[in-house]
């Protein structure tokens, strides 16, 4: 099919969804604008003398006497209907902390609390949770932060921009304890005011509070928010009045840790060695940080999630390591896994994926409602594949009206010689924006020039996204080009020399005329198109429509998708080892049937089916997890991919790749957790094997013991044989001063 063929097929599919949106005006609800500030939800906060005992009880007398609010209302999968259970609140302060204290009700007990496991940064659709939402400031543009805990005291801590980025990898140092009772859960939570930011004097916060029903699928809110917007948008929040937060302090927080490593490569003498380093965070003011780490370690940090790549664009693996995480969105431009000018996962990696050393990094940032300033300095060290590099950058942003914001960042790199290879500046600016034209829709360009001096190439990239949000309605469109000579060698492309068009368009949709086990019918479509830059010869377009999609009550998903698609290869293309699929033009059609089970469940089970055309010939590919959690201290999941090749490359080669991984997760409490991760993969001819013991032994501070196992499976016999083995103790301690 031609690229006019394509572009004709595109506007038909729009115009047939538009004219089905034109069918869906009124009896919608409606998105209701924020309360004036007069008319606002208002707690008041006691001050309290008297010491808390942190037991999740609420029973001392200063609870008794302060303020309590209640009459939650739902704001998913409906709005502002009554709660389907209430919940109670009340805040006290003191000094050094806020207190929150939340009496959850539900009827059926411990039998009705579903929570999926008890791991830290918990998956918030999947557990029954309580949260509290600050906004010291009251103002979106600042970092909102919440706290969210489930009855069995594991938390969740994160912080939201402008309601549209959630940064679930921030981690606050706070305190929470749980009971359950028979008709209930409470829920007593400690926050220290060192930390949050908050503005120097300021008597009135926004405040919000949310709980997320699990049992009943319900989201419901103090102050309510509508449906098509989340608790981060604090224009709907409350009023906490009367809050007298201390002068800030010291405000420093230190993380030393110490660790002993040992290795082994190919059966060899373990080698072990000691090292130490750590991490310090100055709050110099409420509004400015400095953090500093030497002999960074990542030892903690999750293993990825394999997965047996069959697109022409390259894995998008998501960055897992502390440091880099904390306040990462003010050096976050692009669009994840298409174009990042900065992506920290390229630093602390060679060209093999192999970790490289990082000596000493630098992180300076000051925000407040004008203006974001920023800048990073790391310098890493090199191996025997390597030389060593020095990656400097720097940030600055200015908020405007109405949330919007223009913002420029320059990344430089300078990579020392080594052996045969050169030294190398690689420089690269940005200049990006973000206009919300109104509350439902914003537009968001950016533009990037790079420059290598080894090589001489410059070279540009562009991204812009249009993105409008409404109760029944999300549609976006974003165009992102790269030319042959970028290079941000800190950053992520998908692929070189492209441009690629992404429309998606997903309606909500829910009434009487559903069934009852029915939330949502959510038809969509999403496209996803390449052209080659410099010469404007189209690549590939990829369709996904999914006529039939459908959300049910317990938030199990099902849907049917068709998936038609036009390749163009200009040279030959390897998914995996045994298919060599020659350069020329192809188009298949390929149709899917997935399927989401409760993970909340104690027995819960997904799958993906996926067959048609691939390339010249057939591909079948099969995906199942069945997850048992009889309890949240235990959960096992087991899942297993296969893909069947069928007449496959210039060979028409059929053979079958297999990924298969059994993980098992055991809980003591929300505090002590051991688990276990088995990967075996026959695309990469490995199996990888990790098990990663934590104890946290007071906030944020833990003993780790993480071993991994990594070798070649005897099964294949093309590839060298390997076996490498490394087990860790490492011990953080942080302290707040």
């Amino acid at each position: 099919m031609r690229k006019h063929q394509i572009e004709s097929l595109l506007c038909k599919i729009f115009i047939a969804q538009l004219l089905l949106l034109s069918h869906l005006k009124v009896k919608g609800q409606d998105i209701f604008n924020p309360p004036t500030d007069s008319a606002r939800l208002k707690i008041e906060a006691k001050r309290i003398n008297a010491p808390i005992v942190l037991d999740g009880k609420l029973d001392e007398e200063v609870w008794q006497s302060a303020q309590e609010v209640g009459n939650f209302l739902e704001t998913w999968p409906s709005q502002l209907k009554q709660a389907v259970h209430d919940t109670k609140v009340k805040v006290l302060y003191d000094d050094k902390n806020i207190y929150v204290g939340a009496t959850c009700y539900n009827p059926n007990g411990r039998r009705g609390l579903h929570v999926q496991d008890m791991r830290r940064d918990f998956g918030y659709s999947n557990s029954e949770s309580f949260a509290v939402t600050l906004d010291p400031f009251q103002d979106m543009r600042n970092p909102i932060p919440t706290f969210l805990v489930t009855p069995f005291g594991t938390q969740l801590d994160q912080l939201s921009y402008d309601d549209r980025i959630v940064d679930t990898d921030w981690d606050g140092v706070w305190k929470v304890r749980c009971s359950i009772l028979d008709s209930a859960w409470v829920a007593e939570i400690q926050i220290p005011f060192s930390s949050i930011r908050y503005p120097s004097g300021a008597k009135q916060w926004r405040i919000n509070f949310s709980r997320l029903i699990r049992n009943k699928s319900q989201i419901v809110g103090w102050s309510p928010w509508p449906l098509a917007f989340t608790f981060g948008r604090t224009t709907y929040a409350g009023h906490l009045n009367n809050v007298s937060a201390p002068a800030n302090n010291l405000n420093i927080r230190l993380l030393p840790y110490a660790l002993l490593k040992g290795a082994s490569i190919n059966e060899s003498r373990i080698d072990y060695s000691p090292s130490a380093g750590g991490e310090l965070k100055w709050g110099i003011t409420p509004n400015t940080i400095l953090e500093g780490t030497v002999n960074t370690d990542f030892a903690q940090a999750d293993v990825d999630r394999q997965v047996i790549n069959l697109n022409r664009s390259s894995v998008f693996f998501p960055e897992r390591r502390q440091f880099f995480l904390e306040n990462a969105n003010l050096f976050s431009v692009g669009l994840d896994g298409v174009l990042q000018p900065f992506f920290s996962r390229s630093i602390g990696r060679n060209e093999f994926g192999f970790p490289l050393k990082i000596k000493e990094g630098l992180r300076f940032i000051h925000q407040n409602s004008k203006k974001a300033i920023g800048g990073l300095f790391i310098n890493q060290q090199g191996d025997t594949t390597t030389g060593g590099s020095r990656i400097g950058l720097a940030r600055a942003q200015f908020n405007l009206k109405n949330n919007s914001r223009i913002a420029t960042m320059g990344i430089l790199r300078y990579d020392e010689e080594f052996k045969t290879t050169p030294s190398n500046y690689n420089s690269v600016g940005i200049i990006d924006g973000f206009w919300r034209a109104n509350k439902l829709l914003y537009v968001r360009p950016m533009l990037s020039l790079s420059h290598d001096s080894q090589s001489g190439k410059t070279g540009y990239a562009g991204l812009c996204e249009i993105n409008f949000t409404k109760n029944k309605i999300f549609a976006s469109v974003t165009e992102a080009v790269v030319t042959s000579g970028y290079n941000s060698s800190t950053g992520f492309v998908a692929r070189k020399d492209f441009f690629n068009t992404s429309p998606a368009l997903i309606l909500t949709l829910w009434g009487k005329w559903l069934p009852r086990y029915l939330i949502y019918y959510r038809p969509n479509f999403v496209a996803d198109i390449y052209h080659t830059t410099s010469t404007g010869k189209f690549q590939e377009a990829t369709l996904s429509i999914s006529p039939l999609s459908l959300v049910f009550r317990g938030y199990h998903r099902a849907a049917l998708t068709i998936v038609p698609a036009w390749q163009q290869l200009t040279t030959t293309f390897g998914p995996v080892p045994g298919a060599q699929i020659l350069a020329r033009s192809y188009y298949y059609m390929r149709y899917q049937l997935s399927y989401d089970g409760n993970l909340s469940a104690p027995y819960s089970l997904s799958f993906n089916v996926s067959k048609g055309g691939y390339y010249n010939g057939k591909l079948n590919s099969y995906f199942v997890s069945l997850r048992v959690a009889p309890i949240p201290h235990v959960s096992c999941v087991l899942s297993y991919t296969r893909n069947d090749f069928i007449k496959i490359g210039e060979t028409e080669n059929s053979f079958t790749k297999e990924l298969i991984a059994p993980e098992i997760r055991l809980a003591m409490n929300a505090n002590v957790l051991l688990s276990g991760f088995y990967q075996y993969n026959t695309a990469t001819g490995t199996g990888a094997l990790n098990v990663r013991f934590s104890w946290q032994y007071k906030p944020l501070s833990f003993i780790y013991f993480v071993y991994n196992d990594l070798r070649s499976l005897p099964s294949i016999e093309s590839i060298t044989r390997f076996q490498q083995q490394t087990g860790i103790i490492k011990v953080s301690y942080i302290k707040q001063l």
